[in-house]
């Protein structure tokens, strides 16, 4: 139950009784016949004793520009804003919008009529029309924001009879919602006229953690509304939702909010539409899913609230934007477990399921989702992060690592644009969240790795989350004598390793290394009967003493394929593609980098093979061969020809990457290697998906050329 104190006029602000005493003053002074009235959610908030300084003005027998303009006249103002949110369907209905000086403050007011909506077919078709304060009342979403305050009489007016009960009692319910099933079609009615009011009533019963009445929330949930939402009768934008469903979260129960999503069948919705079109459509179990694993005692949805509610009750976040990003985290980190295809039988307990590799798919899952929503890129990205690497703290967690591979995870996440913190935290949720109740041991251990971790931190030379590297590109070609290529990543992967373990390394402790390398490899070289270029020898020397420092093959195994094996499968796919085998030679490349998923020629193969591949059919794409050669550029800085071919596949194709990143991408090519890059666009074919930037960036770099020429 809430307190309500319905004398609002004795529940004033000074400012508050100097703003009305003002309006009241030209009201009657000009006005003697119109009624003013204060509607929306500065009388609800109000009426629970809450501050709002966001005050609508309502006036009955005027448009809120002429009464706004009569104020800005009487007291010697700048007119009114006025603003039509409709102004190829609406009838002379405006919403005016002034700053009102008042004793040295301002304040910003809105001024609109009283009004009836009737909606067309077109879900932007709206008619609004002049009506009674009555008529008005009934119009509103819900009975808790019908409630006016009439300036005139300094009362609270509860047009609709059930406003203020609501209000105490907690009760979520649309004005036309009577309490009995008979109200079920004209509720219907509303919702259907604009769907948004489903997600506003979900909004405010989680806001006042009150109760959605039966009709109310039997209409919400109707076929037909439902189809108003999301199908053939959409009448809303998906970036309406998104906005909603921002404020849910921004909001004081975001859990509760969430929750009432997923009982009403709207997150399945949600996450359904999001997935249309992408190559999780028909390949998804519901939320409800069980996990049939010996490490879970709840389903998928039961295990991802309890993380959310984890995570919101041990982890608070005063930054708004972090708690949304840590909250979304939550949301769609395991979203990737209801993916069949990566449902396997459990090695170590035959009968149960296991899930290798769902973290990979939640990030996809998860970007899907919030660009479906319309949320802003950064948090997209860092949700993303988030449910692609809260499996790592867990992998520390269970192996003893040694400070060194606890460097690596603090380094990497900062590569990712991500704080380590927010993916411990993320992680320390979900093990909390295996059964109903959390083991002792599970919070002891979490709590020694979280200070062993910031041990880790304090040893690393960081410049903000991201760690400075001991030596840069310069540096680094001066040490081994050698020019940019594919080959610096390697050698900058080598140095990353090596700060990791060995966080004093100085710079000339670093470059005299280098120097040594590049010394081996001159030796190697001159012992070569069939000698290359100094650069393969200098990866072959990084990768043996990468080999001798693990103690065997598979730290190499899994990073750097070996140059003899390299050759061969490139061989092998470019025999397919002479002969016209795409299938083949695609099902070469994803058997090879998945073998190597960290090696930046196996990249810069797969991105070449499969820009030629979709070149010719794009029907042969592979979603997870394009996301190695992209993940794999985002770290190789010094690689042109693994930027431009990742350029040019960005081009061809439709994917989640934003325009301006891959015009920007672009770009940068045109300046370190135009040739290659105008060699890719030359080879696109006519029809690709962004031909806007290929343009672009053609005439960049016939800009950079002519320049070139002309100096």
């Amino acid at each position: 139950m809430n307190e309500v104190n319905v004398d609002i006029a004795s529940n004033l602000t000074p400012f508050e009784e100097k703003v009305f005493e003002v309006i009241e003053g030209v009201r009657q002074k000009r006005a003697p016949n119109t009624v003013v009235r204060v509607a929306g959610g500065w009388v609800r908030d109000k009426l629970l004793d809450t501050p709002s300084d966001d005050i609508d003005i309502m006036v009955d027998n005027m448009s809120g520009e002429a009464f706004a303009q009569i104020m800005a006249e009487e007291m010697g103002l700048k007119g009114p804003a006025v603003i039509k949110s409709n102004p190829d369907k609406t009838k002379n209905i405006e919403t005016a919008t002034m700053r009102v000086p008042i004793d040295g403050e301002e304040v910003e007011l809105d001024f609109a009529q009283c009004r009836t909506e009737e909606y067309g077919e077109n879900r932007r078709e709206v008619i609004t029309t002049p009506a009674t304060a009555e008529e008005d009342a009934m119009r509103r979403d819900l009975t808790i924001g019908a409630l006016f305050y009439n300036v005139n009489e300094k009362k609270v007016e509860d047009f609709t009879g059930k406003g203020l009960t609501d209000l105490i009692t907690g009760t979520i319910r649309t004005p036309y919602d009577t309490g009995d099933e008979s109200s079920t079609e004209e509720v219907k009615k509303t919702f259907i006229e604009d769907p948004l009011r489903v997600f506003r009533a979900i909004r405010f019963a989680a806001k006042y953690e009150g109760n959605i009445s039966p009709a109310t929330l039997a209409s919400l949930q109707d076929p037909e509304v439902i189809n108003a939402i999301f199908f053939s009768e959409r009448k809303i934008a998906t970036e309406r939702i998104g906005q909603e469903f921002q404020k849910m979260l921004k909001g004081p129960n975001p859990a509760l909010a969430i929750k009432l999503l997923k009982e009403t069948g709207l997150m399945q919705h949600i996450l359904n539409e999001s997935l249309k079109g992408t190559e999780y459509e028909e390949g998804m179990e519901e939320l409800d899913m069980e996990q049939n694993n010996p490490h879970h005692e709840m389903n998928v949805w039961e295990h991802t609230y309890q993380v959310l509610t984890n995570l919101i009750q041990h982890f608070p976040e005063d930054d708004e934007e972090k708690r949304i990003i840590m909250i979304l985290g939550a949301l769609t980190h395991d979203l990737g477990k209801l993916y069949t295809k990566v449902h396997g039988d459990s090695a170590s307990h035959p009968g149960r399921t296991s899930y290798h590799g769902h973290e990979k798919e939640s990030k996809f899952i998860a970007e899907h989702i919030l660009r479906f929503l319309k949320f802003e890129n950064q948090i997209v990205k860092q949700v993303a992060g988030l449910a692609r690497y809260h499996m790592q703290p867990h992998s520390l967690e269970r192996g003893d690592a040694a400070s060194g591979s606890m460097r690596k995870f603090i380094r990497r996440m900062g590569e990712q644009s991500l704080n380590w913190l927010d993916v411990f935290n993320l992680s320390v949720a979900d093990a909390y969240s295996k059964g109903l109740e959390v083991k002792p041991e599970t919070i002891e251990s979490y709590q020694q790795l979280r200070e062993q971790l910031e041990q880790a931190l304090a040893s690393m030379q960081m410049e903000e989350t991201k760690v400075k590297p001991v030596l840069d590109g310069h540096q680094i070609m001066e040490a081994l004598q050698v020019k940019p290529g594919p080959h610096m990543g390697v050698v900058q992967e080598y140095l990353k390793d090596m700060i990791d373990k060995y966080p004093e390394t100085t710079v000339e402790e670093a470059a005299s290394r280098l120097r040594q390398v590049r010394d081996q490899a001159e030796v190697m070289m001159n012992d070569d009967t069939n000698p290359t270029i100094i650069e393969d020898y200098i990866v072959n020397v990084i990768q043996a003493d990468v080999k001798t420092a693990s103690g065997s093959g598979k730290y190499i195994s899994a990073c750097v394929c070996p140059q003899q094996l390299f050759k061969q499968k490139h061989s092998d796919v470019h025999q397919c593609l002479r002969e016209g085998n795409l299938t083949k030679a695609v099902a070469i490349m994803k058997e090879f980098s998945s073998k190597y998923p960290e090696d930046d020629k196996v990249a810069r193969m797969t991105a070449i093979s499969m820009f030629n591949i979709l070149s010719q059919d794009i029907k042969l794409r592979d979603n997870d061969l394009l996301q190695f050669a992209l993940d794999r550029t985002e770290h190789s800085m010094f690689d042109p020809v693994l930027h431009s071919y990742a350029a040019g596949l960005l081009i061809l194709l439709k994917t989640v990457t934003e325009p301006d990143i891959i015009l920007q991408m672009g770009n940068d090519m045109a300046k370190i290697n135009p040739g290659i890059l105008r060699g890719v666009l030359d080879a696109l074919p006519k029809e690709v998906y962004h031909d806007d930037i290929r343009q672009q960036l053609k005439a960049a770099i016939d800009g950079d050329l002519k320049d070139g020429s002309d100096g």
